[in-house]
């Protein structure tokens, strides 16, 4: 079993007009990153794995309008200043308001999800679960979101959903601490790259 950390404790988010707002990273489209306050949200997590294991995390987006749109694909965003990054092995969207904190194993247990590409998503919020990997023991595999690509009415657009994720490789669980304290750099890096005040 996999050990599990979690900085940025996001339970079920709720979309509040007027409160959630933000920017994506193109003004045109309607999809945007999770924001409070008008900053992006960078949620954070790290958890040890075994060689080839998926580590599981949530990156979070807004629909800001009431007219559903098309989800195409997501690939990693690198951590600027860190390598390597983890391979994106799964990718899907969470039914419901669920998340996967730091989690190993697909489907993630007790998160019922749906395929990612070809999902309309409507007004609101939306929960993307996504899986890296890494297999070389030792090593820490960082990545700072997700960059989605998605249709809507017939143009396609491109967004970042910033969620600092950490897959620890190890053949032996170190303890709670291990994944961590390389988490911290590497959250403090996305809040940076997202334009967070730190």
């Amino acid at each position: 079993m996999a050990r599990r950390t979690r900085w940025v404790l996001l339970a079920t988010l709720v979309v509040v007009p007027g409160v959630l707002a933000g920017c994506s990273g193109d003004a045109a489209g309607p999809l945007e990153t999770l924001t409070q306050g008008g900053q992006p949200t960078v949620d954070g997590a790290g958890l040890e794995i075994h060689p080839g294991d998926s580590a599981d995390f949530t990156a979070f987006v807004v629909n800001r309008l009431h007219t559903p749109l098309t989800l195409i694909s997501a690939s990693v965003v690198p951590v600027t200043g860190a390598r390597p990054t983890g391979q994106l092995v799964h990718l899907g969207i969470i039914n419901g308001n669920g998340i996967a904190g730091a989690l190993n194993g697909w489907p993630v247990p007790g998160t019922p999800t749906r395929q990612f590409a070809g999902a309309r998503i409507g007004h609101g919020q939306s929960n993307i679960v996504f899986g890296v990997t890494g297999r070389v023991v030792g090593t820490n595999y960082t990545v700072a979101g997700l960059k989605i690509r998605y249709r809507y009415r017939g143009q396609v657009y491109s967004v970042v959903a910033w969620s600092a994720a950490v897959a620890c490789v190890a053949r032996v669980f170190t303890g709670p601490r291990a994944c961590p304290d390389i988490g911290d750099q590497i959250q403090a890096k996305v809040k940076k790259m997202a334009g967070e005040p730190s």
